[in-house]
C-alpha cells in the first residue's frame, strides 16, 4: 500500500492541481487526493509540492487541525 502513496505523491509533481481544494480550509494552495480511504493532503507552490499529511478519510479534519 505504501507504493500507492509514493506513486501518487510523485505524480503530483506533474499534476499538482488534479486534487480538490481541501473544503475545510478553502485555500487554493492546499489540496487533497484520496488514496483508498485516506486523504493525502498537500500544498502547491510555484516551485514545489509538499505533502502535509495523510489522514483517514473518516477523520474529522477540523478536529485534527486543533490537536495539541
Amino acid at each position: 500500500m505504501l507504493d500507492v502513496f509514493d506513486s501518487t505523491a510523485e505524480s503530483l509533481s506533474d499534476l499538482a492541481t488534479r486534487g480538490r481544494v481541501v473544503p475545510e480550509l478553502e485555500d487554493s494552495t492546499i489540496r487533497e487526493v484520496f488514496v483508498y480511504r485516506y486523504r493525502l493532503i498537500y500544498q502547491v507552490s510555484s516551485d514545489e509540492v509538499r505533502v502535509l499529511a495523510v489522514i483517514p478519510g473518516a477523520m474529522d479534519y477540523r478536529a485534527w487541525l486543533r490537536r495539541d
